[in-house]
Parts: C-alpha cells; sequence; structure tokens
C-alpha cells in the first residue's frame, strides 16, 4: 500500500486563507485484537493492510486535511499522477460548471471514478460533445475518509471505463461525533473569494450500539476573478507576451467591410478605443479593451446520509443516500450579431457613412458604392452582457447487505443515480429578428442604427431571447460479489478468489433549445443526445502466492452491451518482494472502451468561419469566394 504526503500549507501567492474547524466527541471504535482485512480498489479480495500485486496510491483523512483543498478537484489537483481536464472554471467547455480529472495522460472517460466502490451517474453534459465523465463537484470533500488511486488498466476488474485507472473515494465509517469546519480564501487584489463550510456528524456505534448514521452537509461559494484586477489581463493585447491581440473589434462603434469590393474595413466613426491595423487581415479596425470576468460565479451545497445496521451474526444493512445542487453563471460578452449576415446597401446610402473618412456627402466613392454588400462587426452593448448559467441536480440513492455466508465474504446492493442539468443562455439574439432590424439601419429606413452610439431599448429588445437546453443521465445498477482470502492452500499458502456479477441500465437524454435546433440564434450551434444501454457483467479474479516472495494476481471480465456486444477481458501482475524495503511489480492486460452514448447516438451543428484574407487579395478573390459560413454537422 503506498501512501502519499500533501503539503500542509497552501501554496498559492497571495491567497488569503483562513480555515475554521471544531470537532467534539470524535471516536472511531475501539481498535481489533487482529489485524482487519481490507479491500483496496483494483482487487475484489480483501486482505490485510499489505501492498499487494497491484499499485495503488491512498490518501487518507489527515492528508486530505493537510492539503488545504476546499473541493475534491483541488485536492487531486496537487497530485503529479492526476491531471484535471476540466476545472468548473471554463467559459467556453461543452460541459460548463463540471470539473474532472484524468490518469496517464488520457481522456477523463478512461478513468473510472467511484464512490465507496460503485460507479456514479455522468455528468449530463459531455465534453467535447461526446466525452462522458463524472462531476468531481458532486462529491462533498467533508465526507471523504480516502482516496484511493489505481494507476493500472482496470478494465478486467471494473469494466470499460477503467482503461486509464481508477479513482475511489471512500466516507468516512462507524463515525461518532460532530465536526464543523468553515475556510475563507480571496487574493491580494480582492475578487475571487471562496467560503466554503461543512458539518459532519456521526451517532452510533457499530459494535456497542449495532448501528450508525453520518450525516454530511456542505455549502461553497465562489466569486469570479475579473480581468481588469489583474496586471497580466488588464491589457487583452497579449502581443507584449509573445502572444495574440485579445481587443475588442466590434464595439464603440464597431466597423465595417465590404464583401462586394473586399477593399480593407474601417471603422464606424465615434470609435472610442484604439484605431490600429489588424495584423491578420489588414484591416483598419477600432480596439477596445473591456473588463471580463475571467472564471464563473459558483454555488453549491449538498447533503448525504449514510446509515449501516447490525444484524444478528456478521451481517449488516446499509443504504446511502446524497443529493447535491450546484449554479455555475458564466458571463460570455455581449450579444453579437449573425456574423454570416450580409447587408446590401440600397441607391441611397445611410448618412452615417457620409462621415467616413474619404467619403463624398452621400456616403458613396469609388470602391464602395450604393448596392454594395456590407458586414458589419458590432456586439450589441446596448443590452446587458450574456450569460449562462447551468443548474446541476445529482441524485444518488444506495441500498444493499454485506456480510459472510460460510468462508465467503459477500455484497449485494442496488444503486440509483441522476444528474440532471438546466442552462439557460440569456440574451440570445434572435437571427431573423436581428438581422431584418440591421439591414433596416443600415438602409436608414428605422431598427437598429449601427452608425449611432446608443440605441434605445424599444429597438434592442425585439431582438434578445433566452434559450434552455436541458440533460438528464441516469444510471441504475444491481451487483453481487463473493470473496475468500483461502479458496484452497498453493505452495502451503492460501490462494484467494473472488466473483461476481453485475446488471447496470444507463441513459442519457440531452435537449437542446428547440430555436437553436432551428438554427434561429445567432452564433449557438446546437447538441443533442437520446440513447440507453443496458451491460451485463461476470468476473472473476484469484490471488495466488506462487513463492514466498512472489504474489500474482489473475482475473478476467466478460461484458455484454445491448447495443455493442461482447468484450472479454484478461488481467494478469504480478509483485516480487526480494527484501522488506523492495518490491517489483509488473503487469499485462487488455482492455476495451465501449462507445460513450453522445458518441453512438447524439447530433451537434455548429457554424464556423472559412476565409483565407492574406491570399484572397492577390489572388482577386472577393466576398463569398473568400469568406463563407458554412453549417457543421458533428
Amino acid at each position: 500500500m503506498n501512501k502519499i504526503l500533501l503539503p500542509s500549507t497552501l501554496a498559492a501567492i497571495g491567497l488569503i486563507h483562513l480555515p475554521l474547524t471544531f470537532a467534539a466527541d470524535q471516536t472511531t471504535g475501539s481498535a481489533p485484537d487482529t489485524p482487519e482485512r481490507i479491500t483496496i480498489t483494483g482487487s475484489n479480495i480483501s486482505r490485510v493492510n499489505r501492498a499487494g500485486p497491484t499499485a495503488v496510491e491512498i490518501i487518507k483523512r489527515s492528508e486530505i486535511e493537510k492539503s488545504g483543498a476546499s473541493t475534491v478537484v483541488e485536492l487531486l489537483s496537487k497530485l503529479p499522477s492526476v491531471s484535471v481536464e476540466l476545472s468548473g472554471n471554463s467559459s467556453s467547455s461543452f460541459a460548463k460548471g463540471a470539473a474532472s480529472v484524468a490518469l496517464r495522460g488520457l481522456s477523463a472517460k478512461y478513468t473510472l471514478i467511484l464512490l465507496n466502490g460503485r460507479r456514479m451517474a455522468n455528468y449530463g453534459f459531455a465534453n467535447n460533445a461526446e466525452d462522458t465523465f463524472v462531476d468531481l463537484n458532486s462529491l462533498p470533500l467533508a465526507a471523504i475518509e480516502s482516496v484511493e488511486i489505481l494507476r493500472d488498466g482496470a478494465s478486467a476488474i471494473y469494466g470499460s471505463d477503467a482503461v486509464a485507472g481508477v479513482i475511489n473515494f471512500k466516507t468516512r465509517r462507524n463515525y461518532q461525533g460532530v465536526e464543523a469546519s468553515a475556510n475563507l480564501g480571496t487574493n491580494e487584489k480582492g475578487d475571487g473569494g471562496t467560503a466554503n463550510a461543512s458539518v459532519t456528524a456521526g451517532w452510533g456505534d457499530l459494535d456497542k450500539d449495532g448501528q450508525n448514521l453520518l450525516l454530511t452537509v456542505d455549502v461553497m461559494r465562489r466569486n469570479p476573478l475579473s480581468s481588469d484586477k489583474h496586471d497580466a489581463t488588464s491589457n487583452s493585447d497579449f502581443r507584449r507576451f509573445g502572444g495574440s491581440d485579445g481587443r475588442s473589434i466590434d464595439r464603440y462603434l464597431g466597423s465595417l467591410f465590404d464583401i462586394t469590393t473586399a477593399e480593407p474595413g474601417f471603422p464606424i466613426p465615434g470609435c472610442r478605443g484604439t484605431i490600429d491595423t489588424n495584423a491578420g487581415t489588414g484591416d483598419t479596425r477600432c480596439f477596445t479593451d473591456s473588463v471580463v470576468r475571467l472564471s464563473p460565479d459558483v454555488l453549491r451545497g449538498g447533503v448525504s446520509a449514510i446509515f449501516t445496521k447490525r444484524l444478528s451474526g456478521h451481517g449488516e444493512l446499509f443504504g446511502e443516500a446524497s443529493y447535491g445542487h450546484g449554479e455555475s453563471t458564466t458571463q460570455r460578452g455581449f450579444p453579437q450579431f449573425d456574423s454570416t449576415f450580409v447587408g446590401k446597401t440600397a441607391g441611397s446610402i445611410n448618412p452615417g457613412l457620409a462621415n467616413l473618412p474619404g467619403r463624398s456627402a452621400d456616403g458613396s466613392l469609388e470602391g464602395f458604392t450604393p448596392g454594395d454588400q456590407l458586414r458589419l462587426y458590432r456586439g450589441i452593448y446596448e443590452a446587458a452582457p450574456m450569460q449562462t448559467k447551468v443548474s446541476s441536480d445529482s441524485v444518488r440513492l444506495v441500498g444493499g447487505w454485506r456480510g459472510e455466508i460460510g468462508k465467503w465474504d459477500s455484497e449485494a446492493a442496488v444503486s440509483l443515480n441522476q444528474n440532471r442539468l438546466n442552462e439557460v443562455d440569456s440574451n440570445a439574439v434572435l437571427k431573423d429578428a436581428s438581422s431584418a432590424s440591421l439591414q433596416s439601419g443600415l438602409l436608414g429606413t428605422g431598427g437598429y442604427d449601427p452608425f449611432i452610439y446608443w440605441n434605445p431599448a424599444s429597438v434592442i429588445n425585439p431582438l434578445l431571447t433566452s434559450t434552455k437546453r436541458v440533460a438528464t443521465s441516469r444510471l441504475g445498477t444491481v451487483d453481487w460479489k463473493m470473496s475468500t482470502p483461502d479458496i484452497f492452500a498453493f505452495n502451503g499458502a492460501p490462494v484467494g478468489f473472488a466473483w461476481g456479477v453485475q446488471a447496470s441500465r444507463e441513459s442519457i437524454d440531452d435537449r437542446p433549445d428547440a430555436l437553436a435546433v432551428a438554427g434561429k440564434i445567432a452564433g449557438m450551434g446546437a447538441n443533442s443526445s437520446k440513447a440507453g444501454r443496458s451491460v451485463y457483467s461476470l468476473y472473476g479474479e484469484f490471488n495466488l502466492p506462487l513463492m514466498k516472495q512472489v504474489e500474482m494476481q489473475l482475473a478476467l471480465r466478460g461484458d455484454r452491451y445491448s447495443d455493442f456486444g461482447n468484450s472479454i477481458n484478461p488481467k494478469i501482475a504480478v509483485a516480487w518482494r526480494p527484501s522488506n524495503q523492495i518490491m517489483l511489480r509488473g503487469s499485462a492486460t487488455t482492455s476495451f472502451k465501449a462507445p460513450t452514448l453522445p458518441e453512438i447516438a447524439s447530433t451537434t451543428t455548429g457554424y464556423t468561419t472559412v476565409a483565407d484574407h492574406v491570399r484572397c487579395g492577390p489572388l482577386g478573390y472577393v466576398g463569398a469566394n473568400c469568406s463563407y459560413n458554412p453549417k457543421v454537422y458533428l
């Protein structure tokens, strides 16, 4: 068994961290006279507390407390063996608001996440429209007793999700007393503040009272980071660092581009920023710096309960129930007109064009004549910034029995899991209404006038709406396993054996907004998935003492997928202890990853811009011959 020690101080420059912890009457029962056999991730055979053929990294409760982490993903981010794929702070992710980790440099969909040895429902939104994963934000850190990390392919033990390894979270067991903690944190600039609090209480001693109830309540609030408060982001022209120019080119007042002649674009008069040349296209633009949120506004809370009832003999009933709610609100900038919109000027051009440098009184000149087609770059900054709010509700129910049947340790359980998401996008732009209003504004016949600084609310409000996306992910499982550390003797030592059966049903139903599906929202595509599958599994495992210093693990698992077929995966692992201080391990295994449900039953539509302005000019390509916006199906 491998142990790691996490740093006892929070190594973050400029971070103020104020932990407050109160505990009373904490007991975990008297120590047993004989060594207790336990089950470690990577094997179904319980054993004494001694390392086996499979290397497992274990983080205990004392190390969790020393880490200073306030969430599960913060804890795992401190480990070199774990890579954070989603931190929950991305504004452009397909799975906003969620956190995921991965092992061995593979996608998070190849790492199996377990809670007390059992699977959880995947997040309702798939990352990159196809990669499913368990949202770590749904796990309360206050209830976790230990984390076990298996960095070895374990499809033969756990199934296809364990290609890269397994991370198993174990909650406290037979805990008595009350523990409360609170943490406050912020940075030197005063934004991004975090506050979280938790209460854990346990009643009853299994050995004395025959029952135990563990209750955990936790809440967390995190404020967003603001770009204007930090030197590195207050100026979004990152060319000084060797990067790109990230300043806005669509506000105060924006710019125009003549599609018909493909002459260089120009800013609309009244620029309140810096007039400069776009290095990529050669257009003259009005560049402005804007204050943006660098991270979402987060609110999370949850409650979990675990009840254990000791029966006569050596058996016990157990039940787990948890509910978690989370909200993540991301600011996405000002609403935007459809990037494919091209407004055609009539014989009388809007008088606002007469103010452009070099234009005649009627707004026309050589290369820009009445009837030319224009593309406008201007954000609808008269409205509030667009926001995406994702609300997540997770429910988990587990009920089962564990005990002994003869010399066999046995456990059976039923598990029901659900994650439901609601994503609301505010101030989404109606494509048809905004294009018609903007066309009228370009013609000077009413509607949205791009040549004035501020359009009234009576013009703006009809252009905007809110969209809603709803997704539900479910997982139901029935399992039964039996194991014994001594099925027979080999070379004078006991041979361990375990076997089990499992049946599960998983489904996903991701329904985008009807307007987004119909292509009625500017700049918004749509993801949709609706599918389900059943999986039936049978597995077995031997633990063989080949010699006094050599131990072997043999495992075999067969899975039948209702929508895919069969998969059989074996595993062999060997551990050799030439001395008490040295252990050498090796393993060979096959792995199989079934396609995720979104991979086999999803539709994703989006829009992209295809253009090469640098080459178009010299080659004589203009208008749609150079730049166009096709609809993309994935």
